[in-house]
């Protein structure tokens, strides 16, 4: 059975199947989104004593000139001529005219357009077809995003807590609740050898020596430049070969093991050519640079 409501913007009345309460519908004179179950309490509230107040004036208003009609009649019939006969007023039966009503439509409603009625969107402010929500939490992570709730530091539209729970030993090297990437991106941990692990994880797992023990991997130290023209050379090679089988840590030992021989030989090989470029300093968590080596 139809149910007569009250739009709550703009106050026309609207009608709507008793089956669509609990669901959202558009209202066709100002295009109000609302629940339905607000228009039928509206209704509730305020719509039926209005109604029937504005019922009630205006069969006040019909009694009281079918009164004035019953009394103006003998008035006029003693002023009028002899033989003339008033004419007997007619009865007004005419009916209260009910006011516009606007028909809701009770289609759903899809706010942000992305398939997803809203009563069943997980994120109904902002697209998101798939609803991926990878805490089920019940709130899509987009919105989480978007909204301030979950960081996405690598702006993949995945929250970094996900990222992390995925694989934190990978992403995270060292522990600090920041993926390393994002780490590397924001200056708070060094990358010199641009392998997207930060360079003190790098040799705290061997991947990288720091035989100098100065924080640095030894591939971006250029530890092997005898010459410091940041051309690892000839020039080089001639001065480590000069000192071969000795312990001569400044010019030859580089793997600081107390004899210039075939490792240390290796090492100035493998970094032949130019030396990278000097690793930028490294910063604390408030953009502030570091000291490799602080002072004891």
């Amino acid at each position: 059975m139809p149910i007569e409501g009250t739009c709550p913007k703009c106050g026309a009345t609207v009608i709507f199947p008793d089956h669509a309460i609990g669901r959202k519908a558009r209202c066709s004179s100002c295009e109000q989104v609302f629940r339905i179950a607000d228009a039928e309490a509206s209704t509730r509230r305020g719509a039926g004593p209005r109604s029937s107040l504005v019922r009630t004036v205006f069969m006040a208003l019909v009694m009281t000139v079918g009164l004035c009609a019953v009394v103006a009649v003998p008035l006029v019939g003693l002023i009028l001529k002899p033989g003339a006969e008033a004419e007997p007023p007619g009865e007004d039966t005419s009916e209260p005219q009910p006011p516009a009503v606007a028909v809701a439509s009770a289609d759903p409603v899809d706010a942000d357009e992305d398939g997803v009625p809203d009563e069943d969107d997980n994120c109904p402010r902002h697209a998101n077809p798939d609803q991926e929500d990878c805490d089920e939490d019940g709130q899509g992570d987009v919105c989480a995003i978007a909204e301030g709730d979950s960081r996405d530091c690598n702006e993949n539209l995945v929250p970094d807590d996900c990222d992390l729970a995925a694989d934190r030993l990978l992403l995270d090297c060292n522990d600090n609740d920041v993926l390393d990437s994002c780490d590397i991106a924001a200056g708070t941990s060094r990358d010199c050898n641009a392998n997207g692990v930060p360079d003190d994880c790098d040799i705290a797992s061997g991947l990288s020596h720091d035989v100098n023990l100065n924080n640095v991997p030894d591939v971006c130290d250029c530890q092997a430049d005898f010459t410091g023209d940041r051309i690892i050379e000839a020039a080089d090679l001639a001065i480590l070969l000069g000192t071969w089988g000795e312990s001569n840590r400044e010019h030859g030992d580089l793997t600081a093991d107390g004899t210039v021989d075939a490792a240390d030989l290796a090492i100035l090989l493998g970094s032949w050519g130019h030396c990278p470029e000097p690793a930028p300093p490294r910063k604390d968590a408030e953009g502030r640079a570091e000291e490799v080596n602080p002072p004891q």
